[in-house]
């Protein structure tokens, strides 16, 4: 309680405050201690989640791009491995996506394929411990997704330096690859035998390791490179009959592959997902009614990949289409080209690859000199019906953090998230948690009946509008502020179940 002054005394005092001071009204001679407003308790009704929002980040191994550094040590790589992953956490990004196929070699213990150069420096050597259990179960430990990244086609990209191991395709079976260009050594996407190969590299992966994902890039039928050539006229010959171009008969050995991939995947692994992340264009507008407001290269006409027509047909759980482009690009203007990409998957998840590689002081776009264009990016992403997040490339960019963008991830990635549901419901739907209580800085629940479930701490405004706090495997999280807070459990199918009851810290 505030000490009761004498009211001539407190004359005394209100006459030398305002001789001393310019202006203002009198003090309250005696104010009230202010009664604390009690916050309006929430309408779990009518309670409206944040979205679930995909934050993806792709990390390279040809060419060592982000992973590993070093060579032959294997405490070294699983350390760098572990502080990308730490970093990832703390930025609150939810999926990694681990390039391990790089060029017809394995990240992982194979019975077909050598063990990759990138990991020893000689391929088909052993680098001393199994590579992708490490990678997954790293990520699962701190409740990350691990998506499998393959290159189906490639075998090198540099063919003149190469040196295979016997176990390489390249050695086995010469009569399934071709060169292309200066430097490229390809697969022959048109020998069903490829196919059939691909299929069980797939198969081996899915089967023996617990992967959440696979995932392709942009590498189908190679870029166009001037004065190179198609060496395919022979298979066409014998494989194409019924087509009327030798450019359909490329688009369907893409599709084929495609489709049996995902056939694949849903008889022996439905609870995985299956995605591309293609070049940023399918088709332009000049082309084809459909299409999109842009220029250059295509999926379509150059990579011989109908990505649209892998969503109409319903073989791939998301696609992530690669916009490197800037929001002032002619080419590729990324605003417009978000929105087209949105409405133009037949509703399949759409995650937008964003080229964070390519801010810096002295970038030859001008826009990716400032942050602002990340913002203006990701603003667009999230305002953008059927678009559910973000894939970052690359690992090693994010973490050189040029021109501060982590400050801007810190902001943009302030809490923790969900990662939309993609693929197919395999796993039964969460009931709602038990016995919340919140004690003192630690609210806590009953441990689920599926171990598997993660539980998410939402703080509920009284407006209604729930906000993830933590995503945990535990039974207990911190929530230092005041307000109301629930707990929901989500399966490993990304569904989640509903809401436990309220409770509040006060």
């Amino acid at each position: 309680m505030k000490k009761i002054i004498k009211y001539s005394t407190l004359l005394l005092l209100c006459a030398a405050i305002f001789s001393c001071s310019k202006g203002g009204s009198d003090p309250d001679p005696d104010p009230e201690e202010p009664t604390p407003t009690p916050a309006a308790r929430p309408d779990m009704s009518k309670v409206q989640k944040a979205p679930a929002e995909m934050r993806a980040i792709w990390m390279a191994t040809v060419y060592n791009i982000d992973w590993p550094w070093t060579k032959n040590n294997v405490s070294a790589q699983k350390q760098q491995y572990i502080e990308y992953l730490d970093m990832f956490k703390q930025y609150n990004l939810n999926t990694v996506i681990v390039q391990i196929r790089p060029a017809a070699d394995a990240f992982f213990n194979s019975e077909i394929d050598p063990w990759s150069q990138y990991l020893t420096g000689t391929q088909g050597q052993d680098p001393g411990y199994d590579v992708l259990r490490f990678l997954i179960d790293e990520a699962h430990k701190r409740g990350m997704e691990f998506h499998a990244w393959m290159n189906p086609y490639r075998i090198s990209p540099d063919r003149k330096s190469a040196r295979f191991h016997e176990k390489s395709i390249a050695k086995r079976h010469p009569e399934y690859t071709f060169e292309y260009g200066e430097s490229l050594l390809l697969l022959r996407p048109g020998m069903p035998e490829v196919r059939k190969y691909l299929l069980d590299v797939i198969d081996e992966v899915i089967t023996k390791y617990d992967i959440d994902g696979l995932h392709f890039d942009d590498y189908f039928y190679p870029y166009p490179e001037s004065g190179a050539s198609l060496d395919d006229a022979d298979e066409y010959a014998r494989y194409g009959k019924s087509f009327s171009s030798i450019e359909d008969w490329r688009r369907n050995n893409v599709t084929l592959a495609i489709k049996e991939i995902s056939e694949l995947i849903r008889s022996k692994r439905p609870d995985m997902v299956f995605g591309v992340s293609p070049f940023g264009t399918w088709k332009h507008k000049s082309q084809d009614p459909a299409g999109s407001p842009s220029k250059g290269s295509t999926n379509f006409y150059d990579l011989y990949a109908d990505v649209r027509l892998w969503c109409e047909k319903g073989y791939l759980d998301y696609i992530a289409p690669q916009l490197y482009n800037a929001t002032t690009s002619s080419a590729q203007p990324f605003v417009e080209m978000v929105q087209w990409w949105g409405k133009s998957m037949y509703d399949v998840p759409v995650f937008i690859g964003q080229g964070i590689y390519r801010f810096e002081s002295g970038a030859s776009t001008t826009a990716y000199r400032s942050v602002d264009e990340l913002n203006k990016q990701v603003n667009a992403i999230r305002s953008t019906k059927g678009v559910m997040g973000s894939f970052l490339y690359n690992s090693n960019s994010f973490k050189a953090n040029r021109l501060n963008i982590l400050g801007e991830y810190s902001k943009l990635y302030k809490k923790p998230s969900l990662i939309p549901f993609m693929g197919r419901k395999t796993l039964t739907e969460p009931t709602a948690p038990q016995n919340v209580a919140i004690s003192g800085n630690t609210i806590s629940w009953s441990a689920p009946s599926d171990k598997s479930w993660r539980a998410v701490v939402y703080n509920i405004t009284s407006a209604a509008y729930a906000t993830p706090v933590a995503i945990t495997s535990a039974q207990a999280a911190t929530v230092p502020s005041s307000g109301f807070y629930a707990v929901t459990f989500v399966n490993g199918d990304n569904v989640e179940g509903t809401f436990s009851t309220l409770v509040e810290k006060k």
